[in-house]
């Protein structure tokens, strides 16, 4: 997977669509990764659906890029967007309110932008990280 793109139409099934299309994409990957990248995708993309104001069947853009270090994703809606929290505490207190503490919290970086299109949430997957590795012993 050195670079993909696809998109989806914006609604209900916009998280199954763009999980079934990584599937296929990041079979190569170990599997810890691609857990991680599946959870994180559909994270960011049913944000877009919920809070982006985009209308049902707006395309979702979705792009993959790897190299050695990372795999790196980007989502951009049509939506009007939000700008990166300098901080995210998680609302335990709540129900749901967590995508963007996990896309904090699992990846090695990631932000927000403005594009022509709408608004863009990227994030990056270290390949390094030690439980990806099968050989990895625990510190």
């Amino acid at each position: 997977m050195s670079h993909h793109s696809f998109a989806v139409s914006t609604g209900r099934d916009a998280p199954s669509a763009v999980r079934d299309a990584l599937r296929e994409r990041g079979a190569h990957l170990p599997r810890q990764m691609r857990d991680d990248l599946l959870l994180l995708l559909t994270e960011v993309v049913t944000n877009a659906v919920r809070h982006s104001g985009a209308t049902k069947g707006d395309p979702i853009r979705v792009a993959l890029s790897e190299n050695r270090d990372c795999i790196r994703a980007e989502v951009t809606d049509p939506g009007t967007g939000f700008a990166k929290p300098e901080r995210l505490v998680p609302d335990l207190t709540r129900t749901g309110g967590l995508g963007l503490v996990l896309v904090d919290r699992l990846s090695r970086a990631w932000g927000t932008r403005k594009t022509p299109r709408g608004w863009l949430v990227w994030f990056e997957l270290a390949h390094d990280r030690n439980e990806w590795r099968g050989d990895a012993k625990p510190d």
